[in-house]
């Protein structure tokens, strides 16, 4: 599952061979609360992250029903670092104000009913990189080769956010911005 600003996306995934058996995709459930992180966030500072949390849920159960998920599975997330916040039921207004500092940046392992989640075993999340660089571009660097030698290169992650890693097989260099 990545779990975008504006969409939501969820792949079956075969054991065997590594393809996707059927992928669904939704637009994010908590747009009623904002079209953007920072419009989310100061929800969160004001109310709760509880309808938040609850809105990604209830969709992503609905998206299981969707692609049959009938024995149980483990369901591995990527997602931006305020979506994950979100997820987990963790309050993301730290991220909305200088220094911006996260709850977690490290992969999370949850069980899937304690989320909520119906046919889930177990929910692990990939880590996040920074505040505004999530663990949809830690997935990214897992599939791309590192360069040779003194080179350099460039993943994009263009979306709602944008995303830029630019990286050597020694250095990491990361912004992100408003898209």
């Amino acid at each position: 599952l990545d779990i975008g600003t504006s969409t939501l996306a969820l792949a079956k995934i075969s054991k065997s061979d590594g393809k996707a058996l059927k992928v669904v995709t939704k637009t994010n459930a908590q747009r009623v609360f904002g079209a953007d992180v920072i419009s989310r966030i100061d929800y969160c500072k004001k109310n709760s992250v509880t309808p938040l949390k609850d809105a990604l849920i209830n969709q992503i159960n609905n998206m299981l029903e969707e692609i049959e998920a009938s024995k149980p599975y483990t369901l591995f997330v990527s997602g931006n670092t305020c979506m994950l916040h979100f997820l987990f039921g963790k309050d993301a207004s730290s991220l909305g104000a200088y220094p911006y500092t996260p709850v977690f940046l490290e992969s999370q392992t949850v069980s899937g009913e304690a989320l909520g989640l119906k046919s889930v075993t177990e929910v692990i999340s990939l880590p996040c990189i920074s505040a505004f660089v999530g663990a949809d571009l830690t997935a990214g660097l897992s599939v791309v080769d590192k360069p040779k030698d003194d080179k350099y290169n460039i993943l994009i992650d263009l979306g709602t956010n944008a995303e830029i890693l630019l990286f050597s097989k020694d250095k990491l260099l990361c912004t992100s911005a408003a898209a």
